[in-house]
């Protein structure tokens, strides 16, 4: 029974702290005095751990619905790519992201493909190029040659169990253009 208290603390402090998404859904709330089954705990106690964890090379491998939304006009090449929103001061551009693999190594000694049928992860008319991921650091180049030093960073994160956020950074700090990107499996 004492085990069964600390379980239950364990899960309301995992539940009270911040989740990167308001789309996290971890299904119905349990109630007071409710009998809850291991499935039910595990299932939500599951859903947590994938959000609070590092990404792995593993979550990226797939195609990507996404949108890269930009609160600025000026500053970036790709102005004409982009559309504003009706009535707003944002942009934004629709495609898709695949991340591939063709090995089981880490992209960080065995770099992996990405592809994009829009301008979604360089500000350029790339829309191929290779990635290795470390501590949620996505460093993405538009060369398949691994001897290439040039590319960009992002910080990437889960923010559900199919969906991805990145945010753009500049090499040594601070962050890149004002452009993020949300993407849905």
């Amino acid at each position: 029974m004492e085990n069964l208290k600390f379980v239950k603390k364990l899960f309301l402090i995992l539940l009270s702290t911040t989740v990167y998404s308001d789309d996290l859904d971890l299904g119905d709330d349990f109630s007071t005095g409710e009998t809850i089954t291991a499935e039910k705990f595990n299932s939500k106690f599951n859903k947590l751990e994938t959000v609070s964890r590092l990404v792995k090379d593993s979550d990226l491998i797939g195609t990507w619905s996404c949108k890269s939304v930009r609160f600025s006009s000026s500053g970036f090449g790709g102005s004409s790519f982009y559309t504003q929103f009706s009535g707003g001061f944002a942009y934004y551009l629709d495609g898709t992201i695949t991340f591939s693999q063709n090995d089981d190594e880490s992209s960080l000694t065995s770099p992996k493909s990405w592809t994009a049928t829009a301008r979604l992860i360089l500000d350029n008319e790339t829309t191929t190029g290779t990635y290795s991921l470390f501590a949620n650091m996505l460093g993405i180049t538009e060369s398949s040659d691994t001897s290439y030093t040039g590319g960009t960073i992002a910080e990437i994160d889960l923010t559900s169990d199919d969906q991805l956020r990145f945010i753009w950074r500049r090499e040594g700090g601070g962050y890149a253009p004002q452009r993020i990107i949300l993407c849905n499996k």
